[in-house]
């Protein structure tokens, strides 16, 4: 939360020109809260019955996973910089190689360290899923974008999310 903030404040270079649908608003609006409530409500949530080799493994995935984020979201503030407020083709950072959207994959694995932490229950298998879901959907539309709007410009061997198959 802190990280993100951060980001927020002075990592971000949000377009003077941006605008955000309600619809997407809305949802942010709602998921974050329910995020808490899932953690509160979900009665098999409890460290306790974490083995250390999950939690182990959980706190490394949330850290790589937090870091590559936080790589990408400083990568592509300073792909705005450079470029004014066109919005350029990303790169500089190793995942731009590949992926049009690697800070979405982060995304996607922040959460399955999150479901891995809360002993696989329903309540975060649902969330997973959504934030997966959620995620792939961003990045379709976003990949889809890139390869619209720079054409031949962008490069061909990268993928939405998921190399070989979006």
């Amino acid at each position: 939360m802190f990280r993100r903030l951060y980001e927020c404040i002075y990592v971000h270079r949000f377009s003077q020109n941006a605008s955000m649908s309600f619809l997407h608003y809305l949802t942010g609006i709602i998921h974050y809260p329910l995020v808490g409530l899932t953690i509160i409500t979900d009665d098999k949530y409890s460290s306790k019955h974490i083995s250390i080799i999950n939690y182990c493994f959980a706190l490394l995935l949330f850290l790589n996973a937090s870091y590559i984020q936080y790589r990408v979201h400083l990568t592509l503030a300073q792909n705005r910089r450079r470029e004014n407020e066109n919005y350029p083709i990303p790169n500089g950072y190793w995942a731009f190689e590949y992926f049009s959207c690697p800070n979405y994959i982060a995304e996607i694995f922040i959460y399955i360290s999150f479901l891995f932490l809360s002993h696989r229950t329903l309540c975060f298998l649902s969330l997973t899923i959504w934030v997966i879901v959620n995620q792939c959907l961003s990045a379709l539309l976003t990949h889809r974008w890139y390869c619209q709007h720079y054409q031949q410009l962008y490069p061909s061997k990268r993928c939405a999310i998921i190399p070989f198959i979006l």
